[in-house]
């Protein structure tokens, strides 16, 4: 049994280590996934064995990670640069955030957008969630805190706080 680690970087490329028992020094991928994005890859999320990436190409790929292989992309997910990923618990349902500051829903099993909201006005940086709540923290100093709309369609979140603020250093 082998631990995974799976990165997605600059170059382009969604890689794979596997990491054995006493493992020390410096490693090398035991798999590049190709074909890569055409930029940067700024985003990954990981439900089960299905990886998506999100890029600075705007685009995201699903990627099969048992296989190590593609099983779909969307070249261009976004008008902008795809900065966070996130999955909604217990639903079929991927979340992307761009640059541009918006939100996508996404279904997970046929990767066919549900719907889109505008988030914020700057970037979003990250996007996370629990069971009841999404989470978006973003350049303009916000975190936003979102509930699910269940029953809507499209299924979008709605929103119900803004906390503004700048993190300080902690002593």
């Amino acid at each position: 049994q082998h631990d995974l680690v799976v990165t997605g970087s600059k170059d382009h490329y969604v890689k794979m280590f596997q990491l054995g028992d006493c493992v020390t020094g410096t490693i090398g991928p035991t798999h590049n996934f190709e074909p890569p994005h055409y930029d940067g890859i700024e985003c990954l999320a990981i439900q089960g064995d299905i990886l998506f990436s999100g890029s600075r190409d705007n685009g995201i790929k699903k990627w099969d990670l048992d296989q190590q292989e593609l099983i779909q992309q969307i070249p261009n997910a976004h008008k902008d640069w795809v900065c966070a990923l996130a999955f909604v618990p217990g639903r079929p349902m991927l979340l992307s955030a761009c640059r541009a500051g918006f939100i996508k829903v996404w279904n997970v099993d046929n990767f066919t957008p549900i719907g889109e909201i505008k988030g914020h006005d700057s970037p979003i940086n990250a996007i996370c969630t629990n069971s009841k709540h999404i989470f978006t923290a973003s350049s303009d100093c916000r975190v936003k805190l979102w509930n699910y709309v269940p029953g809507l369609t499209p299924c979008l979140p709605r929103r119900v706080l803004a906390i503004k603020g700048r993190a300080t250093t902690l002593p």
